[in-house]
């Protein structure tokens, strides 16, 4: 549902979506599974990412098969969809050699 053929890898759009790192990790949710975290869900603007490790590698993709793909170094960030319409995200992490996938319901 998610993928692209290489035709329409050319026209893929980059996801608007600003990331703000976050100092603290007792700043951005609870604790639900201390390897990652995406607090809250469903948000309307922005959503928090945590995780237990030096860095993570985030994948985001919406149903129109737009994407963006960026590394947070630290413990977590503050994910601003402002920009980007309600709908469903498939996102994927990479930390620590293990992927974590989980999918992002953006209201209003």
């Amino acid at each position: 549902m998610f993928s692209c053929s290489k035709e329409q890898s050319k026209e893929v759009r980059e996801l608007n979506i600003f990331v703000k790192s976050i100092d603290s990790i007792h700043a951005i949710g609870p604790p639900e599974d201390p390897r990652f975290c995406l607090y809250p869900n469903p948000f309307t603007d922005q959503i928090s990412l945590r995780f237990m490790a030096d860095s993570a590698q985030i994948l985001i993709i919406n149903t129109n098969g737009d994407m963006k793909k960026f590394t947070i170094y630290g413990c977590g960030a503050m994910l601003d969809f402002y920009n980007e319409k309600p709908g469903v995200y498939y996102c994927e992490a990479l930390i620590n050699k293990k992927v974590f996938r989980t999918y992002l319901i953006k209201s209003r």
